[in-house]
Order: C-alpha cells, then sequence, then structure tokens
C-alpha cells in the first residue's frame, strides 16, 4: 500500500453501481465503463483507495477480496440507495 492509499469497508453499491459508499464515510462516483464491475461487489468487501494521476479520474478503488479494481471520483452526483 503505498502512501496515497488507504484500506476501508465497502458498505453498499447503489441499485445503478454508479455510486459507492465506504465505511470511512467517502462516498465515490464509478466511472462508467467499470459501473459492471462495481455492481457486484459485495457489502463488507474490503477496499483500497488508491490516489492516481488520471485526466477523467481522482481515485482508483480496488476490491482486496479479488484484486478487482474501478476508478472513480470523490463525491456522488446522487445519494447511494439500498438494493430491495
Amino acid at each position: 500500500m503505498s502512501k496515497d492509499s488507504s484500506q476501508t469497508l465497502l458498505i453498499e453499491v447503489s441499485d445503478d453501481g454508479e455510486t459507492v459508499q465506504l465505511m470511512d464515510g467517502s462516498q465515490w462516483l464509478i466511472s462508467p465503463g467499470d459501473i459492471p464491475t462495481a455492481i457486484l461487489w459485495s457489502p463488507t468487501s474490503k477496499i483500497e483507495v488508491q490516489e492516481i494521476s488520471d485526466d477523467l479520474c481522482s481515485h482508483k478503488l480496488i476490491n482486496l477480496s479479488n484484486g478487482e479494481q474501478v476508478y472513480a471520483t470523490h463525491g456522488p452526483a446522487k445519494q447511494p440507495t439500498k438494493k430491495p
């Protein structure tokens, strides 16, 4: 883990997969191409948040349970909604 990263737990993924909320209170807007990956993540998965240098996204979220990663921007456009 680099100095520009942290680890926390996933609380929830919105029904449409566009946003995720983490245990540390942060909320993330997922890059559109990564929504199919993020929507399948399970609550309580351990997530590493890495700051990156990218024109479109400021961070990479890595699911430490399975190694999958998605690109994201801090702060969602809308609040996550719970799945029924």
